[in-house]
């Protein structure tokens, strides 16, 4: 293939420096260190292009905080080699002719190939890092290095200040001097992106759909009396940018990912009722939060925009895999998720319906971007971006009111000439919208005829019953003032300005034939699901689109596409029929000029009419800085750009007659349709049950038709027509067509014997097949019983019938009894009129329970009998006890059956029932519920026996101080008994031993004896803490000194203690108590000196009662006598 003149000058220049081969390796080397290690930090000088022209002093709203956080990009630059051997690289990416011919990098291998020394990138990110920046990462291509701070310390660091500044009346941050930086760092660093805030916003337009017309559950998407308003559904797509033959041929975009960059995830149901009105397979977007940014959640406005790209990306490249990138505006947003793809994710294909002013960015913001655009180039990305919906007037809000002071500005995201900026157009559908339209629609709400002719998307009024107004609404399109013109941007029309012109290619964006989706959360009149819908315009749709064009050409090419503009210009020259240049003659309007805002240009509107505001850019032949090349026929362009591929075709089969009878001739034809306008040729096979009917068929004018066929056996034949294909179409196969040829009729006729029985007896039917024809019949007779099958289909015997194995009919009632012939190749099948059979009832019994004995205590037995109220009654019993099964069914003799004795072992009331199964002539019953009572039980004779009876053991003992108590009863019992004990001794002893049972209860399962292990615990003496005197020192003190008084007390005559009364008597009570606790006291006030007495089991002998308590009845005791030694 020979190279595009566009790539041979840029070539010649490089090959005249140096040979590619020589380039490569020198690439490939790491590079020398443009800073010295010993580099002097302290000179500093000013980077130049990072204030915009909105910071002036008359916008000047005042300083920031110092703690105002802001998130910085230091741009890092190239060595002049190694810059100048990455865009060979990217020349060669797209040159067919070079070996590098889309052989693409990943970010690490274009660092290590093209970036600078690691150790320039250690010196910049230690510079940041001593100033108090933290550096929060550094791109594996070294071009990127983003830090996280606050203006307090970037001003310090950069020698500026931050300042607010009014932007279209909203207070924007900006730095208010350039910055500086080392001047021995400047040679690696070429500038930073942060300083200003700069927000995006989203190119889209959404109103609410017209309501669902109840009549016909179909949305109005044709003309009618009132309006030409039509809506884009993603068939109507299809068809007017010829996307179903690619697709149909099946090129859906399978297996390539798009990066959807957003700000908002979406609600899956909008996309997926979507995807159901359009006929297309449920499918939902990839969600991918950006590492280390915050999860924005469904964000208000941003869902609106996150909606609309991932439907168009899953509704136009149905088999696209659409990943939403998503970041928090206060964590990186879409910047975030732009460098993540390029950096990480590397999805070959991304879509960006985002942007701002190129003037209101500034040069530093433009410079990051683009260079983060070209990295991805050379990662193989192909990147789409809105060109914006002010028109002409990029640095406006759309849908406004125009002031009259609009300049002409472009989206700065568009400025790079590594990304294809989409723009807008607008159908010229109004003057004939029946030349373009159906004024029904399908199933699948398509309308569209076809290719409707465009212009560009310009509205500049909106029309209401309160008049008309004008706004400021149409494609972005013109020149940038900072990017130069890239060498691929030449061809008919391209200005020759030497700055890249916007857009590249355009999609429809008009509000008057918007784009339908489903937005729930606006309310019912958006949701889909509730009749409601919502309507999407702007160049946020147009991105996505191209977006998805690129994906079906990804995986028709089998790689990676990367930049797509040199494709697309050269594409132009050489395949027109790709694309639909817009012009003023196919916009509709007659006198086109730039003064006046129409289709035919992207002019901004004064603010009281079409003329009067910003003068735009014209409609041309070629390329024109409204539309750009204009849309795209998505088929031509695939096929142009990776090479020819069959088209898909579809092959139909009819026969004339439908239906015949044996012996009878049909003619069968196959029509041919391609899925393009050029006819089908070929030749076409006809099969009947997989036998050739013939030789192949030529096709004239799309149809291939059999000559007569007869048919001399009945029966259903799968008739198909296979299409061979030609140089346009791949061959395609029918659907199977079942052609019936009707046998002569039979009749079925069906009889029963015996013709009425007893339920649970047996009958035996027969269907007799009478036939028309000549010959026998054959085959088989299914048998029915109310509609279900009786058995297995019955062979005919050679008489005609066929009979069923006796029947057995358990249940009374009348049974609808019919006999289905199967039919053969000579005789037809046929159906026996229903036989109704009837099945009368056994005689009615009743069943009775009774139990001997009819009471018992827990632990005896009992035997119920049920007894049926036929004495000759056959069959079993099955007896139930509170619901459950007791035992297995019991056989009835004598009309009774009986249960062998049944052990009861708790207290409680039992239902018993009797079920009897009945027999061949006694129907079956049920007892009613007999409640039986088991009392409790009461131990007998029950004793308790100590074993040791006698203990002697020193004081804190652990071994020798168990005895083992016995318990007995003199018969069985169930229940248990719980052991007891108490101590006690003649001195009153005050520390006693203390007893423990293992186990502290005994269960008695039926058995008649227990035990549980008596464990008796003593302790040491051990002194009492919380003195040095013994406990019983101070419990004697206060005592001593009350006998001390007493004894004052009896000196003193009787006669005299009467007179001198209670006052006298209390002071002789306190001098006694006194002298006491004097006497207690040393001289100094020091402790006393008294021994402390020790705490322990007292020594001795003691009484040791256990006692046995049973849960009924009367306790047993029994005695151990314990010694402490």
């Amino acid at each position: 293939m020979n190279i595009p003149a566009f790539l041979r000058a840029p070539l010649l220049l490089v090959l005249s420096v140096a040979s590619v081969s020589s380039l490569a390796q020198s690439a490939s080397l790491e590079p020398a260190n443009r800073i010295s290690a010993t580099a002097d930090l302290e000179p500093m000088t000013r980077l130049t292009g990072h204030l915009p022209r909105w910071v002036t002093p008359q916008a000047d709203e005042g300083a920031v905080s110092d703690e105002t956080p802001v998130h910085l990009t230091f741009l890092l630059s190239r060595s002049p080699e190694r810059e100048l051997a990455f865009q060979q690289l990217l020349i060669d990416q797209q040159n067919p002719s070079s070996p590098r011919y889309h052989q693409w990098l990943t970010s690490s291998q274009i660092g290590e190939q093209f970036g600078p020394s690691a150790d320039d990138v250690h010196a910049v990110t230690q510079w940041l890092t001593a100033h108090g920046m933290q550096v929060t990462s550094v791109a594996p291509s070294r071009i990127f290095v983003q830090v996280s701070s606050t203006t307090g310390i970037v001003a310090a660091a950069l020698s500026t200040s931050f300042h607010h500044f009014m932007l279209d009346g909203t207070p924007r941050l900006s730095a208010t001097t350039e910055p500086s930086i080392p001047a021995a760092l400047a040679v690696a660093v070429n500038s930073i992106d942060g300083l200003t805030d700069i927000p995006l916003r989203p190119f889209n337009n959404v109103k609410q759909a017209e309501p669902r017309n109840t009549a016909d559950s179909l949305r109005p998407m044709y003309s009618n009396s009132s309006n030409t308003t039509h809506y884009i559904f993603p068939g109507d797509f299809a068809k007017i940018y010829d996307i179903s033959a690619i697709t149909g041929a099946g090129f859906t975009g399978a297996g390539v990912k798009v990066a959807i960059i957003g700000r908002s995830r979406i609600t899956d149901s909008d996309i997926t009722q979507l995807q159901g009105l359009a006929g297309i397979p449920a499918k939902t977007e990839n969600v991918i939060v950006v590492p280390g940014t915050t999860d924005p959640g469904l964000v208000a406005g941003d869902e609106d925009e996150s909606t609309l790209d991932v439907g168009r990306v899953l509704t136009v490249s149905t088999g696209a895999q659409a990943d939403l990138v998503i970041a928090s505006s206060a964590t990186g947003g879409i910047s975030a998720g732009i460098q993540y793809n390029v950096q990480t994710l590397m999805d070959p294909v991304m879509t960006i319906s985002y942007g701002a002013c190129e003037t209101k960015a500034g040069q530093a913001t433009v410079n990051a971007f683009d260079a983060l655009f070209k990295q991805g180039a050379a990662e193989g990305i192909a990147t789409f971006v809105s060109s914006g919906d002010s028109g002409a007037a990029g640095c406006s809000t759309s849908f406004t009111a125009p002031t009259g002071s609009e300049t002409r500005g472009i989206n700065y995201l568009c400025s790079s000439s590594y990304v294809t900026c989409v723009g807008g157009t607008e159908f010229n559908d109004t003057s004939s919208s029946a030349l373009y339209w159906s004024t029904t629609n399908s199933s699948t709400y398509t309308s569209a005829l076809g290719y409707i002719p465009e212009g560009a998307w310009n509205e500049p009024t909106v029309t209401s019953s309160s008049g008309t107004t004008y706004e400021i609404g149409g494609t972005g399109g013109g020149v940038s003032l900072y990017i130069t013109k890239p060498s691929w941007q030449v061809g008919t029309g391209v200005p020759t300005d030497g700055y890249r012109d916007t857009p590249d290619i355009s999609f429809t964006a008009a509000n008057h034939d918007g784009y339908y989706a489903c937005l729930a959360y606006k309310g019912a009149g958006y949701d889909c699901s509730k009749g409601g819908g919502v309507i999407f315009s702007g160049t946020s749709a147009a991105a996505p689109d191209m977006a998805s064009v690129a994906a079906i050409l990804t995986q028709k090419a089998g790689k990676a596409q990367g930049n797509l503009n040199p494709t697309l210009y050269a594409l132009a020259v050489s395949s027109p029929t790709a694309f639909h240049d817009a012009t003023p003659a196919s916009s509709g309007v007659s006198a086109c000029t730039v003064s006046t805002a129409s289709m035919c240009n992207n002019s901004v509107p004064g603010p009281s009419s079409l003329s009067g505001g910003l003068a735009g850019y014209p409609l041309q032949v070629g390329y024109d800085l409204a539309t750009g090349l204009g849309s795209l026929d998505v088929t031509n362009f695939v096929i142009a750009a990776s090479g020819p591929v069959l088209l898909g075709s579809t092959t139909t089969l009819n026969a004339a007659p439908t239906t015949i009878a044996i012996g009878a001739t049909a003619v069968f034809t196959a029509t041919v349709v391609g899925s393009a306008s050029t006819a089908a040729t070929g030749t076409v096979q006809f099969y009947s049950n997989g036998t050739a009917l013939g030789a192949p068929v030529t096709l004239t004018s799309g149809k291939a038709s059999t000559p007569a066929t007869a048919f001399t056996t009945g029966g259903t034949y799968s008739i198909v027509a296979i299409y061979s294909g030609d140089t346009n179409y791949s061959g395609s196969t029918s659907t199977t067509l079942s052609f019936v040829v009707t046998p002569p009729t039979t009749t079925t006729s069906l009889n029963a014997t015996p013709t009425t029985i007893l339920a649970r007896r047996s009958a035996v039917f027969t269907a007799s097949v009478a036939i028309t024809g000549s010959t026998a019949a054959t085959g088989t007779v299914q048998f029915y019983s109310n509609g279900t099958t009786l058995g297995a289909p019955v062979a005919l015997a050679s008489g005609g019938t066929a009979s069923t194995p006796s029947t057995t009919f358990t249940t009374a009632g009348t049974y609808a009894i019919t006999a289905t012939y199967s039919g053969d190749a000579n005789n037809a099948t046929s159906t026996s009129m229903p036989l109704n059979f009837l099945v009368t009832a056994l005689p009615a019994t009743t069943t009775a329970v009774t139990a001997a004995p009819t009471t018992v205590a827990a632990g005896g037995s009992s035997v119920f009998t049920a007894t049926i109220s036929t004495s000759t009654a056959t069959g079993t019993v099955q007896f139930f006890q509170n619901g459950a099964a007791l035992g297995s069914a019991v056989a009835v003799a004598g009309g009774k059956a009986s249960t062998p004795a049944t052990l009861f072992t708790a207290a409680g009331t039992y239902a018993i029932t009797a079920t009897y199964s009945g027999d061949l002539n006694n129907a079956g019953s049920t007892s009613t519920s007999l409640s039986f009572v088991v009392t409790a039980a009461i131990p007998m004779g029950l004793t308790a026996t100590a074993s040791p009876s006698t203990l002697s053991v020193a004081a804190g003992a652990t071994a020798g101080n168990t005895s083992t108590i016995a318990l007995a009863t003199t018969a069985s019992y169930y229940g248990t008994v719980t052991v007891s004990c108490s101590v006690a001794n003649s001195t009153g002893t005050i520390y006693l031993p203390t007893c423990t049972f293992a186990p502290a209860s005994v269960t008695f399962s039926g058995t008649s004896s227990g035990s549980s292990v008596l464990t008796l615990a003593t302790t040491l003496p051990h002194a009492q803490p919380g003195g040095t005197q013994s406990r019983n020192s101070h419990l004697f003190l206060p005592a001593g000194g009350l006998s001390l008084a007493g004894l004052l007390l009896f000196v003193i005559p009787a006669k005299r203690r009467r007179r001198m009364g209670l006052f006298a008597i209390v002071p002789l009570l306190l001098l006694g108590t006194g002298l006491m606790a004097l006497a207690g006291c040393g001289s100094g006030g020091s402790p006393t000196s008294t021994t402390v007495s020790p705490v322990g089991t007292t020594k001795g002998a003691y009484t040791v009662t256990v006692t046995a308590t049973p849960s009924d009845g009367t306790a047993a005791t029994t005695a151990i006598t314990l010694t402490v030694q």
